[in-house]
């Protein structure tokens, strides 16, 4: 399945849903404001909320939510999830409380790795796609 995304300049673009990994909001100087990033074969930056992306997903994908150590809402293809660990003190943010690896990527999470399990496992409970 494709969705149609906004892109930063208002045009549109069509990207594969099985393809997403993760996304998020914007933060940080070095990213565009008021956007999201999606996180698939490549990075891309979208003028849509991320609600508004997972709106468009539905069920075609397993999406996990959960929250950034910044306290930013992070979607998640539950499907991808390799692997949930404790954060290295030191070397992750100070609020992450876990380490999602999916699909060769980290994502530190608030969620505790029992929380972070909960979750995706609903997700993927929930969903009509099929796991990756």
């Amino acid at each position: 399945m494709f969705i149609k995304i906004t892109t930063l300049n208002g045009g549109n673009q069509l990207i594969r849903t099985s393809k997403i990994v993760r996304f998020r909001p914007t933060f940080g100087s070095f990213e565009p404001p008021n956007a999201s990033v999606i996180d698939y074969k490549k990075r891309i930056y979208s003028a849509d909320t991320p609600a508004t992306i997972a709106n468009k997903i539905g069920t075609d994908l397993p999406l996990a939510e959960l929250t950034t150590p910044n306290n930013l809402v992070l979607f998640i293809d539950a499907g991808k999830v390799d692997d949930i660990a404790d954060p290295i003190p030191g070397h992750h943010h100070p609020k992450a409380r876990s380490v999602i690896g999916l699909s060769g990527v980290r994502a530190q999470v608030r969620e505790t790795p029992n929380q972070a399990k909960r979750k995706i496992e609903e997700a993927l409970d929930g969903s009509d796609a099929p796991s990756a």
